[in-house]
């Protein structure tokens, strides 16, 4: 006989809020998808990013993980892009023209870091309240291993 659903609403993943800096961090997940957000004409559309997921691996929040959301909408990445920025470091040469670039390069790499404070809005633009903030890996600075 099946279970009778209660009507309750389950809640998703839990985002982390540590303090912004540098942190040293183990790359654990690769993968391309795509992340919802409002256009500036106030509709919902999914963008494709490059979401990497990163383990904090010293200090007072070792053991933390946190995404970094990369922008993948781009048929080519040029230098100027945070993909390939992070691309070049975590492989350690750049890629030539048209090359492709795997997301291999960072999985099980240790990475220096820089996490951010992200700090969702209301459909008005006024900030929500602190509980509501999470943190993310912003940028990708060194390889270290």
């Amino acid at each position: 006989m099946p279970k009778k659903d209660s009507g309750d609403l389950r809640a998703g993943e839990d985002r982390k809020l540590i303090p912004e800096g540098k942190y040293t961090a183990q790359c654990i997940k690769a993968k391309r998808g795509s992340v919802g957000q409002k256009t500036p004409k106030g509709s919902f559309a999914l963008t494709p990013k490059v979401i990497l997921k990163f383990k904090i691996v010293e200090g007072e929040h070792q053991g933390t993980e946190l995404p970094m959301f990369i922008n993948a909408n781009y048929k080519f990445f040029n230098p100027g892009t945070l993909f390939y920025k992070s691309w070049v470091i975590a492989s350690g040469r750049k890629p030539k023209r048209k090359n492709r670039m795997p997301l291999e390069v960072f999985k099980g790499h240790i990475f220096t870091v820089r996490v951010r404070t992200t700090r969702p809005l209301f459909g008005d633009g006024t900030e929500t309240p602190v509980t509501l903030w999470y943190s993310t890996v912003a940028e990708i600075y060194e390889k270290q291993a």
